[in-house]
């Protein structure tokens, strides 16, 4: 309808008439104004009450007539021209851009009211195009920030993404599939704690598949769902965490470009799962003898895999397990921790030392798998899945459970279980800790050498291992 709204003053007549003229401003008069013959120049209306008029020019532009209409005013002090537009033209000859005379009048009647409050219509209409183009580019700027509001997709995505080469990248990978589309389309910074508390809640109380091989141990899937549903909490937290800084982060920006906008920590409200100690408990003497005669009973690389976990007192299953040759000197095995410990961030190394009864044990795994990555393998050509040494436990237990010889457990209470056992011993802490590689201060890790400790560590692998042989008099 607005055709053309930039302003066009009465200098730009140059002395034309444009005094009102006789003729009537009709579809009729209006053709007769674009004949070629035709000597009249223009025509003008005026609407009682109305400032201004409507004027109806003759204008030709190179061999083609056109009419174009103009808004008039005549005030104390002023006297302005504003175009409105091109006339559309009638009947046959009606273009498909243009005003036709109806939405001229209409144009004409509006601006007449705006110029009875406001005479300097030049003015008033330069104050408006200068409000629609801030209202214009906040508008733009609005819409471009909501088009960078990152979702908790978004967020995941940017948090999986600062993890990658660490296990928690692929860990996550498999933790976050539980969440449903409808939680992932959240904006982050939307996101609410009794929002997480019903996804881990919903997850909880989904009937549990089973447990471990074969998934035939209830008791243990339902445990281990608790353990998942506490991962999901902590894993969640971890990313609301970064995307607290993401914002922040000229990096993320590079990478991302998301905006988070993210003012608190949602998951950090929600209540910790308590496993029932799942992975805090204490094997006994007697669980740990019927469970080193369940390993007797299997293959000899399974039970190579249970007794290696077992002798080695627990140590980290992603890091034992994920060994390979060039990761084995003289001194012992050395396991790598990519994730850094205590308060840095930095990889970190630790030597297992190989204990006599541990050469005994490795035995099969040097003679089967010189042609694997490393020791633990079951085919001799891949390492095994550390998943797999978690699921042999978790069948383990089952049977046990089964035959009434023992509670609840996983392959991390063999850990508690070898830490307990060496403070029974009278095995300080600061000693227990450099076997079993529990975070180092950052002071600790400045001057921290992979060797250290290797003889104490080489002495307290030998108690836990005579431990473990006087259980089951050497027959496992």
């Amino acid at each position: 309808m607005f055709a053309n709204n930039s302003d066009q003053i009465s200098d730009q007549f140059n002395g034309e008439n444009m005094a009102r003229a006789t003729l009537a401003l009709t579809e009729k008069s209006l053709k007769e104004l674009v004949v070629e013959s035709s000597e009249r120049a223009s025509i003008s209306h005026k609407d009682p009450g109305i400032s201004g008029s409507l004027i109806a020019k003759r204008r030709v532009l190179q061999s083609e007539i056109l009419v174009v209409f103009f808004f008039r005013n005549q005030s104390i002090g002023y006297d302005q021209t504003r175009q409105i537009g091109v006339w559309a033209g009638a009947g046959r000859n009606k273009s498909d851009y243009g005003v036709t005379l109806k939405e001229a009048l209409a144009i004409y009647r509006e601006w007449g009211e705006i110029a009875k409050n406001h005479p300097d219509i030049k003015a008033y209409f330069e104050a408006q195009e200068l409000r629609q183009k801030q209202a214009d580019e906040h508008a733009a700027k609005l819409a471009e920030i909501e088009a960078r509001k990152g979702t908790v997709a978004h967020l995941l995505e940017a948090y999986r993404a600062s993890l990658e080469g660490r296990h928690a990248y692929r860990e996550t990978e498999s933790i976050f599939r539980r969440l449903p589309d409808s939680f992932l389309n959240l904006y982050a910074k939307d996101v609410k704690p009794e929002n997480i508390t019903k996804i881990i809640s919903d997850y909880l109380k989904a009937p549990p598949t089973g447990g471990g091989i074969g998934n035939t141990s209830k008791t243990n899937a339902s445990a281990n769902k608790r353990v998942t549903g506490d991962k999901l909490r902590r894993y969640l937290q971890a990313a609301f965490n970064f995307g607290m800084q993401a914002d922040n982060d000229p990096l993320h920006h590079v990478q991302s470009g998301r905006i988070f906008g993210i003012n608190y920590n949602p998951a950090s409200a929600v209540k910790r799962i308590d496993p029932d100690n799942a992975n805090t408990r204490s094997l006994t003497n007697d669980e740990m003898r019927f469970l080193l005669e369940e390993i007797n009973k299997l293959s000899p690389l399974n039970k190579s895999l249970a007794l290696t976990h077992i002798y080695f007192g627990g140590q980290r299953i992603q890091q034992l397990f994920k060994v390979e040759w060039a990761n084995i000197d003289d001194k012992g095995i050395i396991l790598i921790d990519k994730k850094g410990k205590g308060k840095t961030n930095k990889t970190s190394e630790h030597v297992l030392p190989i204990t006599p009864r541990m050469r005994e044990i490795l035995s099969l795994f040097y003679m089967a798998n010189r042609q694997a990555p490393g020791p633990f393998s079951l085919n001799g050509q891949i390492l095994v899945n550390p998943g797999t040494i978690t699921d042999l436990f978790v069948s383990l237990n089952s049977s046990l459970i089964k035959q009434g010889k023992a509670q609840k457990f996983s392959a991390k209470n063999i850990r508690v279980t070898c830490e307990t056992y060496l403070s029974s011993q009278g095995v300080d802490k600061q000693k227990r800790a450099w076997l079993l590689s529990h975070g180092r201060t950052g002071v600790q890790d400045k001057h921290y050498d992979r060797y250290d400790h290797w003889q104490e560590k080489f002495d307290l692998l030998v108690i836990w291992q005579i431990y473990l042989d006087s259980l089951y008099l050497n027959n496992c």
